[in-house]
This record gives C-alpha cells, sequence and structure tokens, in this order.
C-alpha cells in the first residue's frame, strides 16, 4: 500500500525454518505446504528481500542465536536452494528476482540496503 515498511524477518524465513522443521519431522507436510503458498503469495508483494551472505556473520553465542554448526549449515542450505530455485517451490515465484545479497562488513552492507532503498 502507501506505507514503507522494513522487518528483520520475512515470510521466506518462515518458510525456511518451516521446511527445515519438516526436514526434522517435526511439523505435518501439510504445514510445509501451507507456507510454501504463503511464500509464493506475500513474496510478491514485497519489494526487496535482503539476505545476509552467511559467510560474513560468524556464529557468537549471543544468548538468542543458535551455535549448533550443523542447524546453521541446514539452514544456510535451504536458503540457497530455495533463493536459486532447485527443488523449492513451486509457482510463478518472482520475488527470487527482488533478493538484494548482503555481504562484506556492516557498514559496506548497509550501504547496500540504503542504495537499493533509494533506487
Amino acid at each position: 500500500k502507501d506505507e514503507n515498511w522494513i522487518l528483520d524477518r520475512c515470510i521466506l524465513d518462515g518458510y525456511v525454518f518451516t521446511r527445515w522443521l519438516r526436514e526434522q519431522g517435526s511439523v505435518e507436510k501439510w504445514v510445509l505446504d501451507y507456507a510454501c503458498c504463503l511464500l509464493s503469495m506475500l513474496g510478491e508483494r514485497l519489494d526487496y528481500i535482503f539476505y545476509t551472505e552467511p559467510d560474513d556473520i560468524p556464529i557468537e553465542d549471543d544468548g538468542e542465536r543458535s551455535v549448533n554448526v550443523e542447524f546453521r549449515n541446514d539452514i544456510i542450505k535451504i536458503y540457497e536452494e530455495v533463493i536459486n530455485n532447485s527443488a523449492s517451490t513451486p509457482g510463478r515465484d518472482t520475488w527470487r528476482d527482488r533478493i538484494v545479497r548482503l555481504s562484506g562488513s556492516v557498514d559496506e552492507r548497509m550501504d547496500t540496503i540504503k542504495s537499493t532503498i533509494l533506487k
């Protein structure tokens, strides 16, 4: 609509984590199918999806994020498969064209965000 929003999580994150949960046997298939439909539907409403390259973010025990390397690698693998459209989601999925990869230092990533939004 006419409002601007910046969110620290989006429907792509929801799908990725739901897919991981499905792979662990923690949710039923219909839950993943539902998340997939939401990603296809809501993803197209987003202007940009910023994805921070994981190599630039070290694992740190901050009391919030998991420090489990296997979990992190599983999540990264799913993100890359979904973003690159290999065995991921059906449908048009034009939201993939809106993904902006962020890399480098915090300042470099912020410069990319600012320049993308100001286009």
